[in-house]
């Protein structure tokens, strides 16, 4: 994450793009959302989280496991 210093990353789930991230000097990032509220994800569902840089270069991926 050290590398990513300084960097606005973009968070979408499920291709929807929910906020941007800048990281700070320690390498850690607070999610901004866009909009009021983040988008309503089904509990059934099994969404995808992307992150990507501003030239769409993909930093990090994963499935959200079903959550109650």
């Amino acid at each position: 994450a050290l590398t990513l210093r300084g960097r606005t990353l973009s968070v979408f789930v499920n291709a929807t793009k929910v906020g941007t991230m800048t990281i700070d000097a320690l390498g850690d990032g607070t999610l901004s959302l866009v909009g009021a509220s983040a988008p309503r994800i089904a509990s059934t569902s099994n969404p995808t989280i992307r992150v990507r840089t501003s030239a769409g270069a993909l930093v990090a991926s994963g499935v959200m496991n079903q959550f109650r």
